[in-house]
């Protein structure tokens, strides 16, 4: 997206009013100034420079409309009046028409007339008479023509639709204006070459069928019909819940409060229950003193089941409470006074946050639709999010959340929470008791005698005893106190390993084998085995008990079932009346935007399948390379035509915002559609009388028209030659009949040419007779550039010959017949 085109900026205007077909109407209309005001309002503009007026009429008709155009010069808002006369000389029309021929011996007849002009045409005004469309081609200085154009009709043809073309251009019909009004009576015949980039009629349908196609195909965003989250600002943010912050508002429910008093006691308790997992899964635990109870006097494993059981309690009768305020202050409107001081006995502060008034929800959605607009997303895709957005804003009220209650801590869940597994730690079992028997037998074997094998027995047998202790302590739940009898088999089951490895040190058979090293070796490993074996065996059981999955389930419900007291408290409590604002508008955005793709659907069905108009024969005096050129781009014209159309949109939309502004919000349906039809006609007369060259009133100015005029401009190879004609160019068209020459002063030096090219080109051409400084037809040359007309938008360069009258060949009537 460029710069915006303001509506207000002053713009000079050209009104061209074709008398052969409107007189009429004019004669009709009233004021002068009415007209003025309707032809700029049909352009799009809300103010505008139209004291220019190009009026067209035929030669035959001219005294008959005196009246229309007296009604014109007359009018104050009226400044300069370019009077564009078609058709045959007057004294060939009536001697054509007129009464017979006198006898011979009358006197001589009076000088021939060209034209008949009415006074009120008289200066500062000016008059152009084009005796014949078709043209001649000329030499001036000769006499006779050195062509003859072909056409079927002498009041129509490319050059003169050319010709008018560049008359409605502000800059060259003043410079028109200025240069006949230097020429006596005012009057002058002109003759033009000219180069015509216009596209075709059935391009610009075709390319508005596809732009419109293309932004009314529904694309899902990721996500479906939600818009992406940058898109989404505050309060949006909020309102939405998207994209979200996890606690982000957690303010209100206070921590006073019943409500916020049971969170912070179920936090607590699984945050001593999280200390004491930490201490149980970690390494060499059971064996650091405080590795087995808490200063409270639990084990921690007890710690962990307990804080655990006692949050599920808590959930559980939360959860109740939950329920019935959720049920008792269901609303889908603003709470009074009495349901607001209940909830903030309950500790919830019901104080809106900032920056969430209606003025804030509109700020956030215009960003939303403005962005979503200069980024060329589909109009269908922007209505879907706005009703999507609209379903996610409407208040259903707190009631309808009870069931989300059971969602986030369902029945079965506070089961589990109430009731959780024990850590199940058996000392008799095989992967508890045998590596005890082992490490015992291995510190019998190694006393090597009776008399060292008792004591060393004894101390194997007595550290078994304090490892199991630990275990036995650490093993304990308030709910599941554990028997001591396992720890009475553990130490009989050591004890037997012990005796046995003491008895084997008598065996003879065995003598070769214990050795003193075997001894030492035996002796280690049994210490090692006896001192780590408690730890070995806690690390076993604490894994199948997963302590870790017990604290992260409760709190897991803990925060779900404080973020739905959050969002219930918020979105259907503090936020409910800005909600509705919210919904509110996004329903009339989202309708506004229904209506306006109705229309554009309804716009392209109307373009689709537009008749291809003939190709036009190549005509005198007009060049159409440039119009070729513009079909080879399609491409770039659709894209440009896409974001035209989407400026037709953001028009519309601007708009809407006046009305939701003041509240207005149903206001809309009255006037949207009309709305979009009146601008997407603005749209077509602009197509129709500047093509794609220039700028829409309503539009942004754009790289990519720039860019396209610019290459179309570059690409020709004819036009910087056009536009080196001079005077005498027989090239020039000059647009008169053969025996209309006798009208014309044909000295080259009472003529002059006027020059001119679009803005557009400007770049183009300079850069060429860069690249090529020594060819002719490529370089103008900085005085030619220089004596350019350059106008502001424009689908016509060329040169226009502005040869004046002989004297006597116009005549200036008062009135009709005179």
């Amino acid at each position: 997206m460029g710069t915006t085109g303001l509506l207000t900026d002053i713009e000079p205007t050209v009104i061209d009013i074709d008398f052969r077909e409107r007189y009429d109407d004019l004669m009709d209309f009233g004021p002068f100034a009415e007209l003025q005001r309707a032809f700029a309002r049909g352009l799009g503009l809300t103010e505008s420079d139209c004291g220019r007026i190009l009026i067209i009429d035929d030669t035959r008709d001219l005294e008959s409309h005196i009246a229309g155009i007296e009604k014109i010069v007359k009018a104050p808002s009226v400044r300069q009046v370019i009077c564009l006369v078609i058709g045959p000389a007057h004294d060939d029309v009536a001697q054509r028409f007129g009464p017979p021929l006198g006898p011979a011996n009358a006197p001589p007849p009076r000088r021939r007339v060209a034209l008949r002009r009415p006074f009120a045409l008289r200066a500062p005004h000016v008059t152009l008479w084009v005796g014949d469309a078709r043209g001649i081609g000329w030499e001036m200085s000769e006499a006779q023509p050195t062509t003859i154009a072909v056409g079927d009709a002498a009041d129509d043809g490319a050059a003169l639709d050319a010709l008018i073309e560049a008359l409605r251009t502000p800059r060259i019909f003043d410079q028109v204006y200025e240069t006949v009004g230097a020429l006596p009576e005012g009057v002058a015949a002109p003759g033009l070459r000219a180069m015509v980039g216009r596209a075709d009629d059935e391009v610009l349908a075709d390319a508005q069928v596809r732009a419109v196609d293309r932004l009314l195909v529904r694309r899902r965003a990721d996500g479906g019909d939600i818009p992406p989250p940058d898109l989404v600002i505050e309060p949006l943010t909020l309102l939405l819940r998207y994209p979200r912050t996890p606690h982000a508002d957690m303010f209100v429910v206070g921590p006073t409060g019943p409500v916020g008093r049971d969170i912070a006691r179920c936090r607590n308790l699984i945050k001593e229950a999280s200390d004491s997992r930490a201490v149980v899964t970690s390494r060499g635990a059971i064996l650091r003193p405080g590795g087995v109870t808490t200063g409270r006097g639990l084990s921690h494993a007890g710690t962990i089941w307990e804080n655990v059981r006692a949050t599920g309690d808590g959930l559980a009768e939360l959860r109740g409470l939950l329920g019935e305020l959720f049920t008792r202050y269901d609303s889908r409107h603003p709470l009074d006074t009495t349901s607001t001081m209940d909830l903030e006995r309950h500790g919830f502060d019901l104080t809106p946050p900032a920056d969430t008034s209606g003025r804030d929800v509109l700020s956030g959605l215009q960003h939303l639709i403005r962005t979503a607009l200069e980024r060329r997303h589909p109009i269908t895709e922007i209505g879907g999010w706005l009703d999507r957005m609209h379903a996610m804003l409407t208040p259903t009220g707190s009631r309808a959340r009870v069931d989300d209650l059971d969602r986030v801590c369902s029945d079965e869940d506070i089961v589990l929470l109430r009731r959780p597994p024990a850590l199940v730690l058996q000392l008799t079992s095989t992967p508890a008791a045998l590596p005890v028997v082992v490490c015992c037998l291995l510190a019998g074997l190694a006393a090597g005698s009776m008399f060292l094998g008792i004591p060393i027995a004894l101390a194997a047998l007595a550290a078994s005893a304090a490892g199991g202790w630990r275990l036995t302590v650490a093993r304990q739940t308030p709910a599941h106190v554990q028997s001591s009898r396992d720890l009475l088999v553990l130490c009989l089951l050591a004890a037997i390993g012990a005796a046995v490895g003491v008895s084997l040190t008598a065996w003879p058979l065995l003598d070769p084998y214990l050795t003193t090293p075997v001894q030492l070796m035996a002796l280690g490993v049994a210490v090692v085995g006896l001192l780590w074996w408690p730890q070995a065996v806690w690390s076993r059981a604490v894994r199948q008990w997963r302590p870790e999955r017990l604290v992260s389930f409760a709190d897991r419900h803990i925060e779900n079932l404080n973020d739905l007291i959050v969002d219930v408290a918020l979105h259907d409590w503090v936020l409910i009346a800005v909600r509705r604002k919210a919904a509110d508008l996004t329903r009339a955005m989202s309708t506004a935007f229904e209506d306006i793709s109705t229309e554009l659907d309804a716009y392209a069905e109307r373009l689709r399948g537009h008749p291809p108009s003939p190709r036009p024969d190549r005509a005198a005096g007009v060049d159409d390379e440039v119009a070729r050129l513009l079909r080879d781009h399609s491409p770039e014209i659709t894209k440009i035509i896409a974001d035209d159309i989407v400026d037709v949109v953001s028009t519309v939309v601007e708009d809407c915002w006046a009305d939701l502004e003041r509240d207005a919000i149903d206001a809309l349906q009255h006037w949207v559609t009309k709305e979009v039809n009146s601008t997407l006609a603005v749209y077509g007369r602009h197509l129709d009388r500047t093509g794609i060259h220039a700028t829409p009133p309503f539009g942004t100015v754009s790289a990519d028209r720039h860019n396209l005029v610019d290459a179309v401009w570059r690409e020709s190879r004819r036009v910087a030659g056009l536009l080196r004609a001079s005077v005498t160019d027989p090239g020039i068209l000059q647009l008169c009949a053969p025996e209309h020459l006798q009208f014309i002063d044909v000295a080259p030096s009472t003529a002059a040419l006027v020059r001119f090219a679009p803005k557009a080109a400007q770049h183009a051409l300079a850069r060429r007779g860069q690249e090529a400084p020594a060819d002719p037809s490529l370089n103008l040359g900085p005085a030619l550039l220089g004596d350019l007309v350059w106008t502001d938008w424009g689908q016509v360069a060329g040169v226009l010959r502005l040869a004046r009258m002989r004297p006597g060949a116009v005549e200036t009537i008062i009135e009709e017949g005179s």
